[in-house]
């Protein structure tokens, strides 16, 4: 079984991952015209680094937890961040089509894993996400209104002890980041940038240290 399923994962993730890239490109042409070219994104070999990727992260997940909800989960989330860290990276804008996939998913999570007693959770985890970023966006400081609702996104999706989890690991990666141009004298803490790659890179490791393992197989 492993032996058909496993490549069938790669496969398939490699699939997903040229889909991935073709909706990332139209995202950004539908914001912006002409669209900014980069190599990850542009690139002639855009399309096989997006393919090889999300085929090695969704085998990754399918090795770790097997053909389980957490692998699931994991995957619909890491495709989905993908593409939203590269849109926001490249024209500094968070598309409410992509947020509003995420918020489906987690109504969808949540009524799969019969989880609706928990439900006051999820809000709690969205209004922390709000609660974090709504004051930095009202004195006009880094976050800006996508950020804000993608954070409240996260929070929805994870609950509230996960999305605080999720938040504290975006804050390390953020701030590393900012250390790395203070040191390199290429910025400090007024320099703009896009965060959200690092929500997502908070977002993805509270999902892979949370979640109960169910087996399907």
């Amino acid at each position: 079984m492993r032996e058909i399923i496993y490549p069938g994962v790669l496969i398939a993730g490699a699939i997903i991952g040229w889909i991935l890239l073709r909706t990332t490109t139209w995202l950004i042409r539908k914001r912006v015209d002409p669209a900014p070219e980069h190599w990850l994104i542009n690139g002639k070999n855009a399309p096989i680094i997006w393919a090889l990727f999300t085929g090695a992260g969704w085998l990754g997940f399918v090795l770790t937890y097997g053909i389980t909800l957490k692998a699931i989960e994991c995957i619909f989330a890491f495709s989905v961040c993908l593409v939203l860290s590269a849109v926001d990276m490249r024209i500094r804008k968070i598309p409410n089509e992509l947020l509003m996939v995420i918020m489906v998913g987690a109504i969808v999570f949540i009524l799969w894993d019969n989880s609706l007693a928990n439900i006051k959770d999820h809000f709690l985890g969205m209004g922390v996400g709000l609660g974090i970023f709504l004051a930095p966006f009202k004195i006009g400081r880094q976050a800006g209104a996508g950020d804000i609702k993608y954070a409240a996104t996260i929070g929805f999706f994870l609950g509230l002890y996960n999305a605080v989890v999720a938040f504290v690991v975006m804050s390390l990666f953020f701030f590393l980041y900012t250390a790395i141009l203070f040191i390199t004298k290429k910025g400090n803490l007024r320099t703009k940038t896009a965060l959200g790659p690092y929500m997502s890179v908070g977002f993805m490791a509270a999902l892979i240290l949370s979640i109960k393992i169910e087996t399907f197989l």
